[in-house]
């Protein structure tokens, strides 16, 4: 599975993601965040690893009656480390250059062709966390 993010994408929330049809509350999209105060009261998980993750959680939190924030680990913002058949291409970048899209995709293609290996789980979980340190 290859998630692709880009500046003129649409919002999307996978289909995928088991049972959310019978998830009792609400799922947005941060494409339709406006306003911090529809939160008030409520419990608030936010998904996502980048900035407007971390701001809509600062907007949030006050007001919640309490808010978290949920990042799956990413190897080299590219490869999910439980799932590593699931690849995430410009999703975790605030500005992505095409240029850069080119060199993300080709190393995907690496790793799914068999021209690359990746590390194994704990050595990806090893490399995110000195790269967290930095």
């Amino acid at each position: 599975m290859m998630y692709r993010a880009g500046h003129y994408s649409k919002p999307y929330i996978p289909a995928e993601i088991p049972d959310l049809d019978n998830f009792p509350g609400t799922v947005v999209h941060s494409h339709v965040f406006r306003r911090p105060d529809r939160y008030a009261g409520k419990r608030v998980l936010i998904v996502g690893p980048r900035a407007s993750s971390s701001d809509i959680l600062l907007h949030v939190a006050p007001l919640a009656h309490s808010a978290g924030k949920c990042v799956n680990h990413v190897y080299k913002h590219t490869f999910n480390i439980q799932h590593p058949s699931m690849v995430f291409v410009g999703l975790n970048y605030p500005v992505v250059p095409f240029s850069f899209l080119r060199v993300q995709v080709r190393f995907v293609l690496s790793v799914l062709t068999g021209h690359m290996q990746l590390l194994s789980q704990e050595d990806m979980l090893a490399d995110c966390r000195a790269d967290e340190l930095e």
